[in-house]
């Protein structure tokens, strides 16, 4: 079927020039608000155009100042530098050859003490520089003497040398210990971060290292975080011998008798941390109240849940509380040991006092005897008298060696005193019984002739009244 017409209007030729004329109007309204549209845009863009203009030519003017003033700045402190350079080197020239000079002539050596000395008082505040400046201007050159007046002294820090920790890749060292070392020494020394410290780590490397290090840059494998490093480092160098010889060190290690916590616990750590670096704190504490003494871990008494510091602390104490008993025990075995020789040297003298005066008791009676027969036989007694005194002697000698005889072999071994008249050992020269006996053999003459001429006096008297 055919689409049905629309119904057309029939306009005039009037209505509709209106018509067309209205929507000129219309379109011209339209069109001139666009235009003003774009114009504005236009000139918001061309407004923020030129102050974006504007800051970047600020910007450059700043960057170009900025980088002005550091090239100027560098180019200064190069100058500063090569003149302090250039002192340095004049300096030493001076000092080598001044040096040589006073090899070849010992007289410059009152001359340079002079010198000295005309420095050390110039420093006192009574002096000006100008006047040491005078007096030093004959052996001081002159650009020095220019840079004293114009400048102040600058101290330059040279810091102490020390070992410069490196690491060779041997079974011997130990890998963990040399990163602590390098990232201590680079910090302290330089000033290094971990990612300065990465650059520059083959500068410490040496033999097997250092190969090591080299292939890992030839084949683009080189890490590139101080991370990465230190594992890669680890799995290189931690070889499995290494790893068996710490492990039957770890089975064997426990607290030696003479070893305090402190000390064992370093040792035991330093194992700890290669053999099983995944394990935490916790399990350290298990490992170390299982391998200490047991009886320290006895006597401490831990609970369940107590921290690595409150364990050591509790060690420390029962450690103190040892000490103190065994240095007790020790001062009360020594007292007794005084205590026994002070025994032993009474009981000698004990036994030396009871045979000499045993022997006297017999020697006063039998003199006694012997007097109270005189009166019969005077010849029988005389020789029974000097027979008695010559057997009585020689059983005195006898029992007294006989008897220091047995006691030499216990005191030798117990007391270290040696008699230097007899050569026994176990008393002094003075307690000696072989002198107390020859000190009663003259007493004891002495005695018996006064006693026998009294009793003669008394028997001639009641026999003539």
């Amino acid at each position: 079927m055919a689409p049905e017409k629309t119904p057309s209007e029939t306009l005039s030729v009037e209505k509709a020039v209106q018509r067309i004329h209205e929507m000129c109007v219309n379109n011209a309204e339209r069109v001139k608000k666009l235009e003003e549209q774009y114009n504005q845009m236009l000139q918001n863009f061309t407004q923020k155009h030129e102050e974006i203009e504007a800051r970047i030519v600020n910007i450059q003017s700043q960057n170009s100042e900025m980088h002005i003033k550091a090239t100027s700045t560098l180019e200064e402190n190069k100058q500063q530098f090569d003149e302090i350079k250039q002192q340095c080197n004049e300096m030493m020239r001076i000092l080598h050859s001044s040096t040589k000079k006073e090899q070849l002539e010992p007289e410059n050596i009152h001359e340079a003490s002079k010198t000295a000395s005309n420095y050390l008082t110039s420093i006192q505040p009574t002096l000006n520089i100008a006047d040491h400046l005078n007096n030093t201007s004959k052996s001081v050159p002159s650009f020095l003497t220019n840079e004293i007046q114009t400048q102040r002294s600058q101290t330059i820090m040279i810091p102490s040398p020390t070992t410069i920790p490196t690491f060779s890749g041997k079974c011997l060292e130990s890998p963990n210990q040399f990163l602590i070392r390098i990232e201590e020494y680079t910090e302290a020394v330089y000033g290094w971060n971990q990612t300065t410290l990465l650059f520059h780590i083959s500068e410490f490397l040496r033999g097997t290292a250092l190969n090591w290090y080299c292939q890992l840059t030839a084949t683009h494998q080189r890490p590139k975080i101080w991370a990465e490093f230190v594992s890669l480092f680890l799995s290189q160098f931690n070889p499995h011998v290494r790893t068996v010889s710490h492990k039957q060190e770890w089975l064997q290690c426990k607290q030696w008798e003479d070893e305090t916590i402190n000390e064992f616990l370093i040792r035991l750590r330093t194992i700890w941390f290669e053999q099983k670096p995944k394990e935490t704190e916790a399990d350290f504490i298990k490992h170390l109240l299982c391998k200490m003494r047991s009886d320290l871990f006895t006597m401490m008494g831990v609970s369940p849940g107590a921290s690595l510091d409150e364990i050591i602390l509790k060690a420390q104490k029962v450690e103190e509380i040892l000490f103190l008993r065994n240095e007790e025990h020790r001062v009360t075995e020594y007292f007794k040991q005084i205590s026994f020789k002070d025994n032993t040297l009474d009981t000698h003298k004990y036994r030396n006092g009871n045979d000499i005066n045993h022997h006297k008791s017999t020697q006063f009676s039998n003199l006694e005897y012997s007097l109270n027969e005189q009166d019969a036989s005077p010849q029988r007694n005389k020789y029974y008298t000097k027979e008695q005194w010559n057997d009585d002697e020689s059983s005195q000698n006898a029992n007294s060696n006989a008897q220091f005889t047995v006691d030499h072999s216990s005191s030798k071994t117990s007391n270290p005193i040696k008699c230097g008249s007899c050569g026994i050992f176990g008393h002094y020269t003075k307690i000696c019984p072989h002198n107390n006996a020859n000190n009663y053999q003259s007493s004891t003459s002495n005695s018996h002739s006064k006693n026998a001429h009294g009793a003669l006096r008394e028997r001639n008297l009641d026999a003539h009244p």
